[in-house]
């Protein structure tokens, strides 16, 4: 394996593991597990450039995801992830991982410009030193000195991000992406719909929204809208995977849940996450309140 599958550099180590299976750490991407017929092969199925699947990899990486790339359609990743469009995207994703990273504000966190593009899904060394330059005119980093490759954010990068969170949270409205299907009718009218209400939230499904626009491009502005997420997983649909990712790369908070006949039907990708187990449509709706007041902050019954 002379290049890592991910980015294609050849900064990265290699431990053979049981069945056939590869540990890959590498300091571009981070670490994640593969097939050696992968290995062998590499990732030509993807539509991906190197550098963005190495940022799919390392935002995973970061998020504590264990990633392991058992085909070559490595494409399915990329539903867990928010991919940049533009330079403004890259440069938010830039100063969110110093945020996410930073242990004192005094010391702030080193970038190696050879190792770290990833962190902002730059494609290479050169524009991730671009991005670090303009965020330091702009005021949000600056450097702990002139020669120094540790950065921190300064007063207007701190006040950058709590914009960015206050943008996401300022809004009651939780997204619920579930199956359409006339099995869970009940679990949305005596589940889901009273248990967010009774939180405080304004439940929404995209099949009851009116709109005249794509409903790919309505479903994106919702879930943006949106303060919190709620995917069922049961009837395991493609839309809620990449509509549960699409939130996850955004940092909204979600909550996974799945009836308990369907937790063996989980993904590979996500069934090592915590998944909400229901059988009932009013053991849903108790189940959830009590998990969202749990670990949602702030969240009061709506009558209190």
């Amino acid at each position: 394996m002379d290049n890592c599958i991910v980015c294609e550099e050849r900064f990265h180590t290699f431990q053979n593991l049981p069945n056939d299976t590869l540990r890959v750490e590498c300091d571009v991407c981070g670490t994640y597990k593969t097939v050696r017929t992968v290995a062998t092969t590499g990732l030509s199925r993807s539509k991906y450039p190197p550098h963005i699947r190495a940022g799919i990899v390392r935002s995973l990486n970061n998020k504590g995801v264990k990633v392991v790339i058992d085909s070559e359609n490595f494409d399915r990743y990329a539903d867990n992830i928010v991919i940049p469009q533009n330079p403004i995207d890259k440069i938010e994703h830039l100063l969110l991982y110093i945020a996410e990273n930073t242990q004192s504000v005094f010391n702030g966190v080193e970038l190696d410009w050879d190792h770290d593009w990833a962190v902002c899904f730059a494609n290479g060394a050169d524009e991730l030193r671009f991005y670090i330059q303009k965020s330091i005119e702009l005021g949000y980093i600056e450097t702990l000195n002139s020669s120094s490759t540790t950065y921190r954010l300064d007063i207007e990068g701190w006040r950058y991000i709590k914009q960015l969170k206050q943008n996401r949270i300022s809004t009651n409205q939780a997204f619920v992406a579930m199956w359409f299907d006339n099995d869970l009718v009940q679990a949305w009218e005596d589940g889901f719909k009273p248990a967010l209400e009774q939180v405080g939230y304004s439940p929404i499904r995209i099949d009851m929204v009116s709109h005249n626009e794509d409903i790919n491009d309505r479903i994106i502005a919702e879930i943006r809208k949106s303060s919190l997420m709620i995917a069922d997983f049961t009837g395991q649909r493609n839309g809620v995977y990449f509509e549960a990712g699409f939130a996850m790369g955004l940092d909204i908070p979600l909550i996974r849940t799945c009836r308990e006949d369907q937790i063996d039907e989980l993904h590979f990708d996500t069934e090592h996450y915590f998944h909400l187990r229901w059988s009932t449509p009013e053991d849903l709706r108790e189940t959830l309140k009590t998990h969202i007041r749990a670990t949602i902050p702030g969240v009061v019954m709506a009558d209190e």
